[in-house]
């Protein structure tokens, strides 16, 4: 894998997944996060689109959403059951 620099621009971040092996290249969050930055480039699309299809991309071999300790049930945090029972907003 290339090396994991700090990616500061659109064309940072488009570089790091040419630069990527075939078979992870080839991964569908790389394929959507390819197709985030090219929303937000050619079309002046929301900037955060991209980050967030970057991020997901690069941390797609790390523990899925909900798979944390303080969590119970159906992936439903603590602490929204105790604000639940309380009768809180959430």
């Amino acid at each position: 894998m290339p090396s994991r620099k700090p990616l500061v621009t659109l064309r940072d971040a488009a570089l790091y997944i040419t630069k990527l092996p075939k078979a992870e290249h080839d991964a569908d969050e790389w394929r959507a996060a390819m197709q985030a930055l090219l929303l937000v480039a050619e079309r002046n699309g929301p900037t955060m689109l991209a980050r967030i299809g970057m991020m997901k991309a690069l941390n797609r071999h790390g523990p899925k959403p909900g798979a944390g300790t303080a969590q119970t049930g159906k992936g439903v945090p603590d602490c929204a059951l105790a604000a639940l029972d309380l009768g809180l907003p959430l």
